[in-house]
């Protein structure tokens, strides 16, 4: 997680994972807060989707005094499966 700060706020910046879904939608995970799992009608509202999903999950975080999760490097990789 990349961290700076704002005033009294921290700036913190997430990876996500978006996949498009057969009905066009997008689902969208944060692979630091894996409780995240939200959507997206289309490929313009990725962004703010995730925002305030992140958002949501950190405030409620903040509120139960639980420790705001830091990102680790993400892997992404295919692998060949026979079947």
């Amino acid at each position: 997680m990349k961290e700076t700060t704002n005033g009294k706020l921290k700036i913190r910046k997430y990876t996500i994972i978006c996949r498009e879904l057969k009905n066009g939608q997008y689902a969208i995970r944060v692979p630091a807060i894996p409780e995240i799992c939200t959507y997206a009608k289309g490929k313009s509202a990725i962004g703010r989707e995730a925002r305030d999903a992140i958002t949501c999950a950190l405030e409620s975080m903040k509120a139960r005094e639980e420790k705001i999760p830091e990102e680790k490097p993400v892997i992404v990789k295919k692998v060949q499966v026979k079947c």
